[in-house]
């Protein structure tokens, strides 16, 4: 995953970004995806439609704010790391609630399924790059030795404009907590 996360953080640079929290629709703004917050049913938080000149990210206007950041970010990461390399029959990647699956087919392959992880990945690392998290956790807990995991998880995703739970794996994969 490192080779993902470098990634994410060589787009942080590329766009001259170090501060928090990243203004991940400015990003998608930035690359010339046009980003829409629409109905996409119940089911689907968001998908990337992949169009020669316009590519385009929608984004469920039924999920919270920082589900739609994600989401953005998500679709970001397979506009920068998938676009390339798919079928050229396949124009649309979506993003489900409960299981990320590629658009196209039911028997989804171990390639989908890594590109999915590494879309998760690249997003989580945009969104909540390490080294900012490092001097984040560093100064909260000086501020407040005393602070407990949860409490330090919900101050941070505040802060970084993401739920609890992306902010409690990103720690957790990270080591912090």
């Amino acid at each position: 995953m490192r080779r993902v996360y470098n990634a994410a953080y060589a787009l942080l640079e590329e766009q001259g970004i170090n501060s928090i929290p990243i203004k991940v629709r400015e990003i998608a703004e930035k690359l010339g995806i046009k980003v829409k917050v629409t109905d996409l049913g119940s089911e689907v938080s968001g998908v990337l439609l992949l169009d020669d000149n316009d590519p385009i990210i929608g984004v469920s206007n039924l999920e919270g704010p920082e589900r739609q950041r994600f989401s953005i970010a998500h679709e970001i990461a397979h506009y920068r790391l998938h676009s390339k390399d798919v079928d050229v029959d396949q124009k649309m990647f979506v993003d489900k609630k409960n299981m990320k699956v590629m658009f196209r087919k039911q028997d989804f392959s171990q390639r989908e399924f890594r590109r999915e992880r590494e879309a998760n990945a690249f997003a989580a690392a945009l969104l909540m790059p390490e080294q900012n998290l490092f001097e984040d956790v560093k100064a909260v807990y000086n501020d407040n030795p005393n602070l407990t995991d949860e409490k330090l998880i919900y101050e941070l995703a505040s802060l970084y404009e993401v739920s609890g739970l992306a902010m409690s794996y990103r720690l957790s994969n990270l080591g912090f907590v």
